[in-house]
């Protein structure tokens, strides 16, 4: 990979802390050194041992993000959280420069070494969510989707969710048709959008197509306190879900029940319509 560090600015670096205000030069080999202990440390289940290990791979270089990464998962506060990922944030701008952002915008995920910057950027959007901070959330999301439009890592599914909350109603219909998948996720998304909106007729319709995708979706949300017991290792294992199945229903729940829960009269409408 091709890169050179700038002090050029992107619209990540306003989420800059103080811990890595005074960054050395940049080296791509203390960074790739630094990364190796950062693989070492994802897979270290002591917590003190693997908190050694991120400290030593920042000291090699602290334009490690996946560093802090590690360091964000591995506390409870939700302050501190979103500090280490702000970090994380900061120091890969940085590390990249803007150049490299031009010329790879719309192919992140495909380039290994950015995966621990999406990453950070996920987790910093999810606690600036958590916090209260919804429009630097929003904004965080909607920049991995410029940057990695394929969306590897399912952001548009919290996304849909977050602008239907904020009623972004454009943004959120400008997401469903720049994704116009089948999936349980985004069709009952529009139905959730559709609803707030006041669109009765396309709300039944994008009902009818989410029912086609999965029928167990409406039980799930209607009765937040039932449960689904993994049928496999694997969903034990790795939380997997199978497409039109119940684990998809639980699944669709988890990331959006809380929100038809909050959107008045949603859940009364799924109700009398899912039938």
């Amino acid at each position: 990979m091709d890169k050179k560090n700038t002090q050029a600015s992107t619209p990540m670096e306003s989420q800059n802390t103080n811990a890595a205000d005074h960054l050395p030069p940049f080296s791509e080999d203390a960074l790739y050194e630094a990364q190796e202990l950062a693989f070492d440390a994802w897979e270290e289940s002591n917590r003190q041992k693997r908190i050694a290990l991120v400290k030593k791979a920042l000291r090699v270089s602290p334009y490690c993000t996946d560093a802090y990464n590690i360091l964000a998962r591995s506390t409870q506060d939700l302050s501190e959280s979103a500090n280490f990922y702000a970090q994380g944030v900061y120091v890969g701008t940085k590390s990249f420069g803007k150049k490299f952002f031009k010329e790879n915008e719309g192919y992140f995920w495909e380039i290994i070494e950015t995966r621990p910057f999406m990453r950070a950027m996920e987790g910093l959007g999810d606690c600036l969510w958590r916090q209260g901070e919804r429009p630097k959330a929003i904004e965080i999301y909607q920049e991995t989707l410029r940057l990695n439009p394929n969306d590897n890592q399912g952001n548009r599914y919290i996304l849909i969710n977050w602008l239907i909350a904020e009623s972004m109603f454009e943004a959120a219909e400008k997401l469903l048709s720049t994704y116009p998948e089948d999936s349980t996720l985004m069709l009952y998304g529009a139905v959730l959008l559709y609803f707030k909106q006041g669109k009765m007729a396309e709300a039944k319709i994008a009902l009818e197509k989410g029912i086609s995708a999965n029928p167990h979706v409406p039980e799930f949300l209607l009765n937040p306190k039932k449960k689904y017991v993994p049928k496999s290792e694997t969903e034990k294992m790795f939380g997997t879900y199978s497409p039109g199945r119940p684990s998809e229903a639980a699944q669709y729940r988890s990331l959006s029940g809380a929100f038809w829960q909050e959107t008045p009269g949603a859940l009364e409408w799924l109700k009398e319509n899912a039938s």
